[in-house]
């Protein structure tokens, strides 16, 4: 039984929206007050009557018109016993006019009564209940489609309605004194089924019931619905029967699901507010950055994140937009719920209005922009950091605009193409002019990019200076201000690179031949070996086999580089330090070399007597790779002379050929890897890769030491290699420490 709250809450208090839905009731419904004065009819009431609903208000019940249509005596009787006891009634009759069954259901309420009239063959106590529930006010007020049944206090369907049984497709009969769990579109998924079966028996304890279900009716799938089981208690607070209400909500929960969605993949977040400006949604981004949740309220809590001096500027727009129904929008900085970091926001929001033009809601978003802002503001001082830039000439800049005008450029882009300042300045150079033809192409690629999006991508031409010649450079440029087509262009000098490059070019082709010489040579030696042994001339296979060790032994040389220098290169060239004989070392070194050439003889001269801690392997290979480097270049002398002195604690030693010479201004970078001066492209004439004098230094410079050239070109070359750390005692006595390294 419907409580006397209820009747109240369908009395004339209704808005139109509810009322609205009344008339639309395929049920009769009257209102009376206590003088029995009808004040409200809906349409189906004035269906019934036969008269317009103007006819009935203010109308005595029992006077309205056509009174035979609509009363009789049964009904009389039990409105008079309803209002009198204040006692919700019903009666059966047949009207004598229409012939058709009704059922009516009269319920006192505050103001008078509610009669309400179903033509109808239902068991009457479903009836009863139906209207008394607060599970049918809510589907007649919301107008939403609902599956209504009568269960027994254990589940037993008593009564059902149509909808439930239309979209499972079956009949009344199949489901009527069956247990509801029972019902197919229950009996489809057993954690269903159970879930039912555990709300009956709660609600049979006297419990109201609420819960979320997916079922599978035939005719329309898979569906979701919102169930509520009520327990109906008699006069003893027992529980007579139970009324199950299941709203299908399955299009709510979709259409909820993607704005959710759509609202959680968005990069902003995204907020609802009431009409009157309280928030009532935010989505999870907005959860996440101000580190709430949802179950800590809405309400005014967003703007304690508002930075403290952006605060009533903030809520002066927002209360004028909700007072004024305007769009709002303002920015400010709003803090990091984690980290506290404040970053700036632009919030928007736009009103949802109604057919009637009322705001239902504010719909708004916050945007971060604080990276804008963040450049917005660095572009305010970049005038300024520009001229200084502009000043520096760590890099050559230049001001022009998109129709090739060079307006100022800095001392290292005018020393870059070889003209002076006061010459840009002038006017007198544009950027086609000093652009060869063949890289013009990409200057308008640049161009299109510069006006499409602002910037344009680093890319590699040459420009031609003023005397002729051509500098190889790196060129990115940005567009200042789109009104007149202002760019600043960043060149950088790759003149060092293209250099470098040029010798990884002549490494590899040197490399090539280097190695594939002695391969070509053990190939053929194993020719000749081979045919030698057929015909079992042994003395010239020795000679042979001599010959390939050779040329094993130069390739295992050159190979041996090539992993140093990578070994240098990544920190890896490791040293075994022990006292050694320095005198011993550098004549070992002479008798190999020896043995290497019969053309020239070395000349050692002099000694150290002395011991020093180094690695003996790595200053043999100094050694070997400066006097092999001596023999190579001084194929026409007779001599190499090998000087070896010492004094405070240093052993000097010195190289000297008779040789081609170095010209003077390549002996700077004879160190270098890769580098062989002026022969880079000779290698028939000096064949090697140019590694051995950069190892030979990185040694030296390990132990402290120093090595330096002297030449001329065309009288010789002289390296001399200076080592501290000598000691005067005899090598046993030596302890094993290593003088200091570089950067010790």
């Amino acid at each position: 039984m419907a409580s006397h709250k209820h009747i109240e809450d369908v009395s004339p208090s209704l808005d139109d929206r509810v009322i609205h839905i009344l008339d639309l009731l395929p049920d009769a419904l009257l209102m009376v007050d206590q003088e029995n004065t009808i004040f409200y009819a809906n349409a189906t009431a004035e269906a019934m009557a036969g008269a317009t609903r103007g006819a009935f208000l203010g109308k005595n019940i029992w006077q309205c018109p056509n009174t035979p249509r609509v009363i009789n005596a049964p009904l009389y009787n039990t409105f008079f016993q309803a209002t009198q006891t204040h006692t919700p009634l019903q009666v059966e009759y047949v009207s004598p006019l229409t012939h058709t069954w009704r059922h009516v259901h009269i319920a006192p309420t505050a103001e008078g009564a509610m009669v309400h009239f179903h033509e109808t063959t239902l068991y009457t106590m479903l009836q009863d209940a139906l209207f008394q529930s607060e599970q049918l006010r809510q589907a007649i007020a919301d107008g939403v489609p609902a599956g209504i049944a009568i269960l027994t206090a254990d589940g037993i369907v008593l009564e059902i309605n149509k909808v439930p049984l239309e979209n499972a497709q079956v009949q009344l009969e199949d489901v009527v004194g069956k247990p509801l769990a029972d019902a197919p579109w229950w009996a489809s998924s057993s954690a269903m089924q159970q879930r039912l079966h555990d709300a009956v028996a709660q609600a049979g304890k006297g419990e109201v019931v609420r819960f979320d279900a997916r079922v599978y009716p035939k005719k329309v799938g898979e569906r979701e619905l919102e169930v509520t089981i009520t327990p109906h208690l008699n006069a003893n607070q027992e529980v007579t029967y139970l009324l199950y209400t299941g709203f299908d909500v399955t299009e709510r929960k979709r259409a909820e699901a993607e704005l959710r969605f759509l609202a959680e993949t968005i990069p902003q977040f995204v907020w609802v507010a009431r009409a009157d400006g309280l928030s009532e949604y935010h989505n999870q981004r907005w959860y996440d950055y101000t580190n709430t949740t949802p179950e800590q309220g809405f309400s005014d809590r967003w703007v304690q994140f508002v930075h403290p001096e952006d605060r009533q500027r903030v809520l002066e727009a927002w209360y004028t937009s909700v007072q004024t129904g305007t769009p709002y929008e303002a920015e400010f900085r709003f803090r990091n719920g984690r980290t506290g970091e404040y970053r700036w926001f632009l919030a928007r929001a736009m009103p949802f209005k109604d057919e009637q033009g009322n705001i239902v809601r504010w719909f708004g978003t916050f945007t971060d922009i604080h990276d804008k802002k963040q450049t917005e503001t660095r572009l305010r001082l970049s005038e300024a950091r520009y001229q200084r830039l502009l000043d520096s000439n760590i890099i050559g800049l230049a001001l022009g605009d998109i129709y090739g005008h060079i307006y100022e450029a800095n001392e290292a882009f005018a020393r870059m193409i070889g003209y002076t300042q006061e010459e840009v300045r002038a006017g007198l150079i544009r950027w086609d002019t000093i652009t060869p033809p063949e890289y013009r192409y990409l200057d308008e690629k640049a161009l299109k990019e510069l006006q499409e999006l602002g910037v344009c991508h680093p890319f590699e031409k040459e420009y031609q200076r003023k005397d002729g010649s051509r500098v190889p450079v790196i060129v990115g440029a940005a567009r200042l201000a789109e009104a007149d087509g202002k760019i600043i262009s960043f060149i950088v000098d790759i003149s060092e690179r293209k250099e470098l490059e040029k010798r990884k070019d002549e490494f590899v082709s040197l490399a090539s031949h280097e190695l594939k010489t002695p391969l070509t040579a053990l190939k053929m030696l194993l020719y000749q070996l081979r045919k030698k042994s057929k015909q079992e001339e042994y003395q010239d296979v020795t000679r042979i086999l001599s010959r390939m060790e050779a040329q094993v032994t130069t390739l295992t040389q050159l190979i041996n580089d090539l992993l140093d220098v990578s070994k240098i290169q990544m920190g890896r060239f490791d040293y075994a330090d022990e006292p050694i004989d320095l005198d011993t070392v550098i004549q070992e070194v002479v008798e190999t070399l020896q043995q290497t050439t019969t053309t020239q003889t070395l000349r050692l001269h002099g000694a150290v007597h002395q011991c020093i801690v180094a690695d003996k392997r790595r200053l043999a290979q100094v050694f070997t790779n400066i006097i092999s480097n001596a023999i190579k270049y001084s194929p026409q002398a007779d001599s190499v002379d090998i000087w070896v002195s010492a004094s405070q604690n240093t052993a000097v030693i010195r190289v000297q050929d008779y040789g081609v010479g170095i010209p003077e201004e390549l002996q700077s970078t004879v160190f270098e890897r890769f580098n062989r001066g002026s022969y880079g492209a000779s290698e028939k004439v000096f064949p090697g890769l140019g590694m051995g004098l950069y190892i030979a230094k990185e040694i030296v410079k390990h132990y402290g030491g120093t090595i330096t050239v002297e030449s001329a070109e065309g009288r010789g070359t002289t390296f001399t290699v200076s080592l501290p750390g000598v000691d005067g005692r005899a090598c046993g006595t030596v302890s094993v420490t290593a003088p200091p390294h570089e950067g010790e």
